[in-house]
């Protein structure tokens, strides 16, 4: 019986399935951003939630052109990522755009508009 306390009566809400990535983002507002002389990260702070994080120079190229409010696919990121950093897109800059997103997701940086 005592497994099953807190479980009894409650129903779990099932969450929507998403069946495709965004393809837009809504940065957020009002963002704090630095960066250092002797550093290519950035330092951004969010004064909604009074969080500090840092990014790499990627990251926040990144942030910015999904923040420019067009939409963007996977792909287009992955091209002005590639060209930014002088290489080809491949699958694992591909995976460092996908992670990165949710990672600003996570953590209020930017969220996903719905089509």
């Amino acid at each position: 019986m005592r497994r099953l306390v807190g479980h009894i009566g409650l129903r779990r809400k099932k969450r929507p399935c998403v069946m495709s990535e965004p393809s837009q983002w809504m940065a957020a507002p009002d963002l704090v951003w630095t960066s250092y002389d002797d550093s290519d990260e950035w330092v951004v702070y969010d004064p909604f939630s009074a969080d500090v994080h840092l990014l790499t120079s990627s990251a926040r190229l990144l942030w910015t052109v999904v923040a420019d409010g067009q939409p963007h696919s996977i792909e287009d990121l992955v091209r002005t990522l590639a060209a930014a950093l002088g290489r080809a897109p491949d699958d694992e800059l591909t995976g460092f755009t996908r992670e990165t997103l949710a990672s600003m997701d996570r953590t209020g940086l930017i969220r996903p508009i719905a089509a």
